[in-house]
């Protein structure tokens, strides 16, 4: 009888904690944060605006990176990361400075915010 009920509490917990993950998601300190990263040629900065759920706009900026290789990334970049909530994305292909600069500066904007992006 014991046993039955320690496998029913544990079931209990489980299920309680699968559904907190699934419809909790993230939660993000609301405001805009900012962060840089090392791109191709030169710094590359990232704004970040956050609601509480999610990221509500990503705005990336790289003036020195190559026109039409490490601009590719600062134009594809941000909406994948926005979708995905996070910065676990696939890199633009032929521009992977710039994409790991894109990354790590917003890595840093949410640092600012007190999250950690691995947990993302």
């Amino acid at each position: 009888m014991k046993s039955s009920l320690k496998k029913l509490i544990a079931l209990s917990i489980i299920l309680f904690c699968l559904i907190f993950t699934a419809c909790g998601g993230a939660k993000f300190p609301a405001g805009t944060y900012k962060g840089t990263g090392q791109g191709f040629v030169g710094t590359i900065s990232a704004e970040l605006t956050l609601s509480g759920k999610r990221i509500e706009v990503l705005t990336i900026s790289g003036p020195d990176e190559t026109p039409g290789i490490g601009s590719n990334a600062i134009q594809q970049l941000p909406d994948r990361i926005v979708q995905n909530n996070s910065t676990k994305v696939d890199l633009v292909s032929g521009a992977t400075y710039t994409s790991q600069g894109i990354i790590e500066a917003v890595n840093a904007a949410f640092a600012e915010a007190g999250i950690d992006p691995s947990l993302l």
